[in-house]
């Protein structure tokens, strides 16, 4: 497999994990590819996983010689996969990289925030959920459904 797949493999794990496309709000335009080529990279939220940006990032590297092969990401998400059931069959007392991941998300949201002020983009933030929800749906039909 060619590296640019590897590349674009990031980019869909990218949107899966957030949502949204990258670069939602730049022009899809030959000055985007520039930027792209220069280093531009989507922002990942801190609060994802630091396996999953790790991937993410290592998939998007610049020197494509430290691009993970496919196997190399097939290997890492099958660890995963591993660790999660040990994690779940074991108990919560176990030390594995996935287990440390989920107890900081659970830490994370435990944390109280109701006394932040209400973000300046929530609003915008709902409209363009709702755009690429109703774009992603006319895409995908049923009968797409069927056919895996």
């Amino acid at each position: 497999m060619k590296v640019a797949n590897v590349y674009s493999y990031g980019i869909i794990a990218y949107e899966m994990i957030t949502g949204f496309p990258p670069y939602p709000d730049i022009p899809h335009d030959e000055d985007l590819a520039m930027k792209i080529c220069n280093g531009l990279r989507p922002k990942i939220s801190f609060h994802t996983s630091k396996l999953i940006t790790r991937m993410i990032m290592r998939c998007w590297s610049a020197r494509i010689t430290h691009r993970p092969t496919f196997k190399e990401l097939e290997d890492e998400l099958r660890k995963y996969y591993i660790d999660y059931k040990y994690y779940l069959r074991e108990g919560k007392n176990k030390a594995s990289e996935i287990g440390i991941q989920i107890k900081k998300a659970e830490e994370f949201r435990l944390l109280n925030y109701s006394n932040l002020p209400k973000s300046m983009n929530e609003k915008n933030f709902e409209k363009e959920l709702e755009k690429s929800t109703e774009s992603f749906s006319r895409i995908i039909t049923n009968d797409d459904i069927d056919e895996f």
